[in-house]
């Protein structure tokens, strides 16, 4: 049977054990929150440095990729340019006009490269003005 007495008692010889045991989760527990909350940040800091680090490899990968497709349109318009300059002097001057359909294509091609044609008179600008010079 329980009495007041032996509850009393027993009060006594654990009372000191349970206040040393709240006064330790007292000062545990924030001490446990900064300690986490500082792992947190090291976990937050190491993410955005592996993000990074993602970050830049990509960058360096698709620089190189950029670089390899300039390498391969230099030489097309390398190889272009050649064979337009062996079809050049391949041609024998004469005194032969090109036809309207050569010149049409010449003009199509200069308009399409972003050129201006609408001062030449083959692709169906206006003439440059003749000035006139001082009349007596």
């Amino acid at each position: 049977m329980i009495t007041t007495a032996s509850v009393t008692s027993w009060w006594a010889r654990v009372q000191g054990y349970v206040l040393g045991a709240l006064c330790a989760a007292a000062l545990c527990l924030p001490i446990a929150y900064l300690v986490g909350r500082d792992h947190g940040r090291e976990i937050g800091r190491a993410e955005q440095a592996e993000a990074e680090r993602k970050a830049r490899a990509l960058t360096e990968q698709s620089r190189g990729a950029a670089a390899l497709e300039r390498e391969g349109d230099i030489a097309t318009v390398a190889r272009g340019q050649g064979k337009r300059d062996n079809a050049i002097n391949a041609t024998t001057d004469s005194d032969q006009k090109p036809s309207a359909a050569s010149n049409a294509l010449n003009c199509e091609r200069m308009r399409s490269a972003g050129r201006d044609v609408s001062q030449l008179p083959a692709c169906g600008g206006r003439a440059p003005a003749v000035q006139a010079g001082a009349q007596p």
